[in-house]
């Protein structure tokens, strides 16, 4: 006897997109049998909603959740005799404009360390690495924050390098010889995006 996931046990999501909760339900013969699951999602702050479930045929079901905030949720599918399914989704905020790193954001970042670089130089760094990073990387509406975290460092790095002399090259830390693209750490934070190049 049984409860089997037939959707994704484990999820990312947008916030206002569709979870899908797709179960079946067996005997000890694996035989599908007729017993509605009762499903439980459980929010980020621990409030709890119980949506619909529709009968897709004998012995599956299926129950459908719109995230209206960002976080993790579980749900468990919990039948009458046959167990239960949980599931879970990480739910993230699409970003906005205001969502992008600002000038006020990479100070913030750096704390005093920012130098005598101007507000219009930052910002035009800020869009160069933006640029750089969304052709080696898939960027899509929702930025990770392992992205963001990456954007802000490419713009340090960056702009270490230009107070360098001329043949000398530094990195954030003032010791390496790395390009933003290069860096250690922007590379760490941008490897699970990285786009695959073929041939």
């Amino acid at each position: 006897m049984a409860v089997r996931a037939l959707s994704s046990p484990s999820v990312e999501r947008a916030v206002g997109g569709v979870w899908d909760l797709l179960v079946d339900v067996r005997d000890a013969c694996g035989q599908l049998v007729d017993d509605a699951p009762v499903v439980t999602v459980t929010l980020p702050n621990t409030t709890t909603a119980t949506p619909a479930v529709e009968t897709i045929g004998a012995g599956v079901y299926r129950a459908e959740y719109i995230p209206a905030a960002s976080g993790r949720y579980t749900a468990r599918a919990v039948t009458a005799s046959h167990g239960v399914a949980d599931f879970a989704a990480y739910v993230s905020a699409v970003t906005t404009g205001t969502g992008v790193p600002t000038v006020q954001e990479y100070k913030d970042y750096v704390k005093d360390d920012f130098g005598s670089w101007t507000d219009e130089e930052i910002q035009d760094t800020l869009d160069v690495e933006a640029s750089n990073q969304r052709k080696v990387c898939r960027v899509g509406a929702i930025i990770d924050p392992d992205l963001r975290s990456a954007l802000l460092r490419r713009v340090r790095v960056n702009l270490s390098r230009r107070s360098a002399p001329v043949l000398v090259t530094v990195d954030s830390e003032g010791n390496n010889t790395f390009l933003p693209s290069r860096d250690p750490e922007v590379r760490r934070l941008e490897g699970p995006h990285r786009r695959l190049v073929m041939g």
